[in-house]
């Protein structure tokens, strides 16, 4: 589980039965291999892994939900012809995993130089995220993106999306890469666009990603911006000021978007936002300065949407005045917020 992070789908909780056999074997160089020989799920292989840095699966069927989940000494891994599935986050959190490899004949799946694709290569469904490149080009077949194909890719700076991609699949997909500072979408793409590095919707309404490591420490959202997505902004480094258009139209911070923001130090949150989702300020712990726009129609502020901010201080101790519109405040919402002294309603 990541630290500071609390949402409980950023881990998996799985019963794992141990492979039918696995064989060890090491080289003249030292490297061990692990053969995992049996036929139906694949399941449980971490634990089985006794220090290989190689994987080879023989004779199954499918691979279970989260396999090899937390292999970080895992290098490769190679899936043989018979494998017809291959479960949720079947490799998450393997920070070492540099390639895996496909048998030709697989008739459901492929990789194309190490990254997992299905057979006709219309869907990403895992990079492998302990490879060193810097730069990855998706290939122009693929339409979907799969949850979390680049979760903690930590080499990669850029990453450019062809105009074939129409689904990027739900809010995990690039969390956790730390050193990524351009997302790079075709300009023929109907469904997504980029804007300086900056990955949103094709209409501009929904900020999908903000890359990690992009360089700039203040940054103005669109006033065309009506979603924050989830984990938009979660981990964020560098942006200590998150500015909104005039006339902004954004109506809801998603869930962890500005979490471990950890050098945000103040925002002016919009009249025109109606909810704060859970977490979404949370761990940001130079945070300092939230102000409400007069007028504001805030409804709902989300459990531990403030929590453990105001950590460090600049000033005096600090009172935040919630709007009158409020009708609902998590648990936790201003928790283990050091310098805040008073929480007052207008």
């Amino acid at each position: 589980k990541d630290d500071n992070v609390t949402d409980s789908n950023n881990y998996f909780v799985f019963t794992v039965p141990e492979p039918d056999t696995v064989t060890y074997s090491t080289d003249a160089n030292g490297i061990k291999t692990a053969t995992f020989s049996g036929s139906g799920v694949l399941s449980g292989a971490t634990a089985q892994l006794s220090g290989a840095t190689i994987a080879i699966i023989q004779g199954y069927g499918s691979i279970g939900s989260a396999a090899f989940n937390s292999a970080v000494g895992l290098t490769s891994i190679t899936i043989p012809s018979t494998v017809s599935s291959i479960g949720n986050g079947a490799f998450s959190s393997t920070l070492g995993l540099t390639y895996i490899t496909v048998d030709s004949n697989n008739t459901n799946y492929k990789d194309i130089d190490g990254v997992l694709f299905n057979k006709d290569g219309t869907t990403l469904i895992q990079y492998p995220i302990g490879n060193t490149r810097t730069s990855y080009e998706i290939p122009s077949t693929v339409t979907n993106i799969e949850s979390s194909a680049f979760y903690k890719a930590s080499a990669l700076i850029s990453i450019n999306i062809p105009a074939s991609v129409t689904n990027i699949n739900g809010s995990r997909v690039f969390i956790g890469m730390r050193n990524l500072t351009t997302i790079t979408v075709n300009q023929s793409n109907t469904d997504y666009k980029d804007i300086d590095g900056i990955l949103f919707d094709y209409n501009e309404t929904t900020l999908i990603q903000y890359p990690i490591n992009a360089s700039m420490t203040s940054y103005e959202i669109p006033s065309s911006v009506i979603t924050i997505q989830a984990n938009a902004a979660l981990y964020v480094k560098n942006l200590t000021d998150v500015i909104f258009a005039e006339d902004s139209q954004l109506t809801s911070i998603g869930f962890q978007a500005f979490s471990n923001a950890t050098d945000l130090a103040s925002i002016i949150i919009p009249a025109s936002v109606k909810t704060i989702g859970n977490s979404a300020f949370s761990y940001a712990r130079n945070l300092n300065s939230v102000t409400f726009e007069t007028g504001s129609i805030l409804e709902s502020i989300g459990d531990s949407a403030f929590f453990n901010t105001f950590y460090y201080s600049t000033s005096d101790l600090t009172t935040i005045a919630i709007p009158a519109s409020v009708k609902s405040i998590g648990n936790y919402a201003f928790g283990s917020a050091t310098y805040v002294a008073s929480v007052t309603f207008e």
